[in-house]
């Protein structure tokens, strides 16, 4: 029978027989046939360094596989950010093509500094798609639609940055999902508890991403679909997320926030902490002062909460359209 999109938890060490390795060609999925996900037979495997991460994915795919099903949850994770790029590669191409920057110079209509955003954006595209054609050679369309899956696994096993990236659910917009329907099932009944995680554990990103999500700010959120509205708890993450993001720019671009590929020019410049700041306008001028108050309280316990845990590193810089998350982050 066909391998289940969704593993089960982990079983404890010695309860299930690990998978042998997949034979040649075939496509690795997160879970075993019978739907028993494979057992973690040697913990040090965990600490085994990731393979390099201008490689080519196809010299280190059958390695990530046969780690991750052994409970490598970096090595899962790695193949979700490896996958995700050679997955989405085709539509990439067709959006760099569709990026004229001399015809979006030549708008008249559009604000000078958003003209130079998206022709940085059109040939930061282009030159991604042109580095992930070779990157991601020789890998199959059906090996590549198992992205989502290996996500899943790296973020049931704990592994901080995806479940960050699992919660956030950019992976939904990934056209392979169509291809794992017990995923989507999954993603509503488990976000709402990793986001919390994710957030508990110290990973500062999801003040934003889960305040916007509970209180309806974002005007595309797919966390907000499967979260119970929290206008309160919401607008108090909003502001710690203000509190802790960069100064704001001199002169902040219009246009909305902009995908993968500047993702670190927008958080250094900035430009994170304004978007957080028009959210938390909107949702603020519908609290009373008591709803207020307690906002304030609720932000105080996370910044005490946050400030007592080791700092995150910054997120990887070299994430593309379509990718979950940066292959440099699956090593954290």
């Amino acid at each position: 029978m066909p391998a289940p999109e969704v593993a089960a938890p982990a079983a404890a060490a010695g309860h299930t027989a690990p998978a042998p390795a997949p034979p040649a060609r075939a496509v690795a999925t997160p879970a075993t046939a019978d739907g028993v996900a494979v057992a973690t037979t040697t913990a040090p495997t965990a600490a085994l360094p990731l393979p390099p991460l201008d490689g080519p994915v196809a010299g280190i795919l059958a390695d990530l596989e046969k780690r991750a099903l052994a409970g490598d949850a970096r090595a899962a994770c790695r193949l979700a950010a490896e996958l995700s790029r050679c997955a989405t590669l085709p539509r990439r191409r067709e959006a760099a093509s569709m990026f004229d920057p001399a015809t979006m110079a030549g708008a008249a209509n559009r604000p000078a500094q958003d003209r130079e955003w998206q022709i940085d954006m059109a040939a930061r595209m282009e030159n991604a798609v042109e580095r992930d054609a070779t990157h991601c050679a020789g890998i199959e369309r059906e090996q590549a639609r198992q992205a989502p899956a290996w996500l899943h696994r790296a973020a049931r096993a704990g592994h901080l940055p995806s479940m960050s990236a699992f919660a956030v659910g950019a992976w939904l917009d990934d056209p392979a999902i169509v291809h794992h329907p017990a995923l989507v099932e999954a993603y509503r009944t488990e976000a709402p508890a990793m986001a919390e995680a994710a957030l508990a554990a110290g990973d500062r990103g999801m003040l934003l991403a889960l305040g916007s999500a509970l209180t309806g700010a974002a005007m595309r959120s797919r966390l907000a679909e499967v979260v119970e509205p929290d206008p309160v708890r919401g607008h108090a993450l909003l502001r710690l997320s203000v509190d802790l993001a960069p100064p704001s720019p001199a002169r902040a671009p219009t246009v909305t926030p902009p995908p993968a590929p500047i993702r670190a020019q927008w958080r250094s410049d900035g430009a994170e902490r304004m978007f957080a700041e028009r959210r938390l306008a909107r949702v603020e001028a519908a609290l009373d002062p008591a709803q207020r108050a307690a906002s304030a309280a609720i932000a105080t316990e996370w910044r005490v909460r946050l400030d007592a845990l080791p700092p995150q590193p910054p997120p990887d810089a070299r994430v593309d359209p379509g990718q979950y998350l940066g292959a440099a982050d699956c090593a954290r």
